[in-house]
């Protein structure tokens, strides 16, 4: 009975670790999102500066 409580054991922590490692992927990827986004955003507003300038003009 400890044996399979050993084993039970060891196969948690396999699987912790594997759940550990997808969560940083997982955070890293949505690091990566977030910056992609924030980049996206930058080039978006400086073209709706440039087409309220452009408008304000007469």
């Amino acid at each position: 009975m400890l044996q399979g409580f050993a084993q039970s054991d060891k196969r948690f922590e396999a699987l912790q670790a594997n759940m550990d490692k997808r969560f940083e992927q997982v955070d890293k990827r949505l690091e990566s999102l977030q910056s992609s986004m924030d980049k996206r955003f930058e080039q978006v507003d400086k073209r709706l500066g440039r087409v309220i300038n452009s408008l304000s003009v007469p």
